[in-house]
């Protein structure tokens, strides 16, 4: 009787010494917390392995609520100031050019912050967005922009990924 009480003993002090993130692997852009990863900001996958704003990066067409019928074209790629920025070309249209931040949140969402973005001939302009989510390639931002004391115009942008 006493030898079960030991083995029983025994078996209780392993079970409890069971370290969950022993065979865990979360890489360097997370942390094991009980056996599964918890991701730094920016980051996800099983092994927090990938970047958010990867589904962002590329060429996109985009329509703009304020000129029907407009056809424009935007390359998104990765800003150097942080992992949950992106950087989106022509957000003024094609004709104006300018080039925009946002930022990336919960790895589907993007918004672009109040900033000051200068067009093709050098004129600055305001410029801040909704957030907008992206799904099946595609995403919108309401977007607002002003022009030196004129008026706000709100038109929203509408991307498809080429």
């Amino acid at each position: 009787q006493i030898l079960g009480v030991a083995a029983i003993a025994t078996l209780g002090m392993v079970s409890c010494d069971t370290d969950a993130c022993k065979d865990v692997n979360c890489g360097t852009n997370g942390t094991c917390v009980e056996g599964d990863c918890e991701c730094d900001a920016g980051y996800e996958g099983t092994n927090c392995e990938t970047e958010e704003r990867a589904k962002f990066i590329g060429n996109w067409d985009f329509t703009d609520s304020c000129v029907p019928g407009s056809a424009n074209t935007s390359e998104i790629k990765t800003s150097n100031a942080d992992v949950t920025r992106i950087l989106i070309s022509n957000i003024l249209g094609t004709d104006l050019g300018g080039q925009a931040y946002a930022e990336i949140t919960d790895g589907t969402k993007v918004k672009i912050p109040s900033q000051s973005v200068s067009d093709v001939d050098g004129d600055s302009w305001n410029v801040s967005s909704t957030q907008g989510t992206i799904s099946n390639n595609s995403f919108a931002l309401t977007v607002t922009s002003v022009f030196g004391t004129s008026q706000p115009v709100v038109c929203t942008l509408t991307y498809t990924a080429q």
